[in-house]
């Protein structure tokens, strides 16, 4: 990547880190500490992984390692949201499960574009490092903001109905975002 391109990646990324940063205000401001969390763990690793990625970039010439932390910082955020959501139940066990799909999706185009640079030419790998993994933060960002629309829309929907609950809403709502994949539904 020649200068300008390394600029716009660092936009890009800082684009997802601030509005991660919003989300945490947003759902704080309609009293979701769970949605808060997500975003507070998104804005924690992607602020982190801007920090990290210069000094790994400047001493890494082959160009290796920056993608295997990529992957290792996913890996680990994946981690910190499955135990935050199945161990500690801070985070919607349905938004863990999303994020993880999502960090799985970039592990892999990180995955793609090392196997793509060290080993054999593989088309669209560069599209996929470049662009595909921005549009994957983004869905991390859709992940936390669709609940956040629900609970806005659920609380709206009630008020004019003149039904206002604790919660805002359906209670089958909230209770099919606490389920999760690895739990059973009985």
């Amino acid at each position: 990547m020649d200068g300008w391109q390394s600029i716009e990646a660092f936009i890009k990324i800082m684009i997802v880190a601030e509005l991660s940063f919003v989300g945490i205000f947003i759902s704080m401001l309609i009293k979701d500490k769970k949605i808060a969390c997500y975003f507070l763990l998104l804005t924690i690793f992607t602020f982190g992984y801007l920090w990290v990625y210069p000094y790994i970039r400047a001493s890494d010439p082959l160009k290796l390692w920056r993608y295997i932390t990529a992957m290792s910082v996913e890996v680990l955020m994946c981690t910190v949201c499955f135990c935050f959501a199945y161990l500690g139940n801070l985070i919607y066990r349905k938004l863990a499960d999303l994020m993880m799909l999502v960090s799985a999706l970039i592990m892999f185009c990180n995955f793609y574009r090392l196997i793509d640079r060290h080993a054999i030419n593989l088309s669209g790998a560069r599209w996929l490092i470049t662009d595909g993994v921005y549009m994957l933060n983004i869905c991390h960002l859709l992940v936390g903001v669709f609940p956040v629309a629900a609970i806005i829309y659920f609380k709206i929907m009630g008020s004019i109905n003149g039904r206002v609950s604790g919660n805002g809403g359906s209670s089958s709502f909230w209770a099919s975002l606490n389920r999760g994949v690895f739990t059973k539904n009985t």
